[in-house]
């Protein structure tokens, strides 16, 4: 078969064109979904506490707030900081 290929050049870039041609059309009739978007999800909680000590923000907002976020099962991922009069999660 090899040696058909070497006879004949004009065979040789017809096959070549034809792969080539057969390639990008599968490429752009992919369904969407095999392509999805990828998207960051991310949120950002800030509370004002004025004059509260970080013991107490973390004791009456943080620790209650994580709570809750806890029972999403979506939420993969907790953070947060408790500074002096701020809560920011």
């Amino acid at each position: 078969m090899n040696s058909l290929f070497y006879r004949n050049v004009r065979l040789l870039i017809l096959t070549i064109l034809a792969i080539i041609v057969w390639g990008l059309s599968s490429f752009f009739s992919l369904p969407r979904m095999e392509d999805p978007e990828m998207t960051s999800r991310f949120a950002v909680i800030t509370t004002h506490f004025p004059g509260a000590s970080p013991e107490r923000v973390e004791t009456l907002v943080t620790d209650k707030l994580e709570e809750s976020l806890f029972e999403v099962e979506e939420i993969k991922t907790i953070e947060s900081t408790s500074r002096l009069g701020f809560f920011i999660h």
